[in-house]
């Protein structure tokens, strides 16, 4: 058996932290470099600046061989981008809208960031989506790395976190959608929280076992963290259609999350327990995919 001490760096559990403490840092100061050089809306500075980001964790993936250290750029995104909108604009939106945003921005971030970091044991592991693309990919994984993997979800997080930079930068009183956003967010968090919570525990009591977490939000959906995550940037939407209805088309970014989520996620999530769990379709057959059906149809 090797000595811990004797491990490599990347082998040990406080690899991934320090891996992506560095490595963000770095994608942070070229993300400043970066917006510097452009002129004009603080949209487009953001924009150039999360692209310059973006490609900086690719580096450091491709580096250490290792996709995962792109996976916190998703939660981590959004409120690096209300940061900087808050403190780059002329112009600022109602306070009290504005404030519930970036309290539910950020809040929402610390909770899937942690989530992330909790099941990372060391930078040796990587997400099983990630390895079998490599796998069956080869050459061309670096190509897919970059545009499918990497871009493709830096733009998404970017259109749904448009209405962020709307209500920074947006007046108008408090209206009854700003009311419908309070609950929607708030209840696609606690949908994230909960969820993660329960398939912590379940997972840690049961190890090795073909057992499928069938209660609490898990008996309403298979899925009701994602759905958690679909929920919240729904919610998002809301609160800039509270500041205008103009801005319906700042929906954008929700929709396409949705779609990411209904047609790549899932279904791929699917797959994996499928494979490693023979009986799994027999164990949730009553239990929706995605959208939580807060009633069952048949006996356990």
């Amino acid at each position: 058996m090797t000595d811990p001490d004797q491990r490599s760096f990347l082998d040990k559990p406080s690899s991934p932290l320090i891996v992506n403490a560095i490595a963000y840092s770095l994608a942070l100061v070229a993300a400043i470099v970066a917006g510097r050089q452009v002129e004009g809306s603080p949209l487009l500075v953001a924009f150039v600046g999360t692209l310059a980001a973006t490609l900086v964790i690719f580096i450091g993936a491709t580096l250490l061989k290792n996709t995962s250290l792109y996976d916190p750029y998703w939660s981590l995104q959004p409120p690096a981008l209300a940061i900087f909108w808050i403190y780059s604009t002329e112009t600022f939106g109602d306070p009290m809208r504005a404030g519930l945003v970036l309290f539910f921005t950020c809040f929402w971030s610390f909770r899937l960031t942690f989530n992330c970091f909790r099941r990372w044991k060391s930078m040796r592991q990587e997400d099983f989506r990630y390895t079998d693309y490599r796998q069956k990919l080869g050459k061309l994984y670096p190509l897919v790395d970059f545009f499918g993997m990497m871009l493709m979800p830096t733009v998404l997080v970017f259109l749904g976190s448009l209405p962020i930079y709307y209500v920074m930068t947006s007046g108008g009183g408090s209206t009854p959608l700003d009311a419908i956003a309070i609950v929607v967010t708030a209840t696609a968090i606690t949908f994230e929280v909960v969820a993660d919570e329960q398939l912590h525990k379940f997972l840690l009591s049961n190890k090795g076992s073909d057992r499928v977490l069938r209660t609490g939000l898990w008996s309403w959906s298979r899925h009701p963290n994602y759905f958690g995550e679909v929920l919240f940037w729904w919610g998002l939407y809301l609160f800039a259609l509270g500041t205008s209805t103009d801005l319906w088309w700042t929906g954008l970014g929700a929709l396409l999350i949705t779609l990411l989520f209904a047609f790549i996620s899932v279904p791929m999530m699917q797959a994996r327990k499928r494979e490693r769990r023979p009986t799994y379709e027999q164990q949730v057959r009553d239990i929706p995919v995605l959208v939580p059906r807060l009633w069952r149809r048949g006996s356990r």
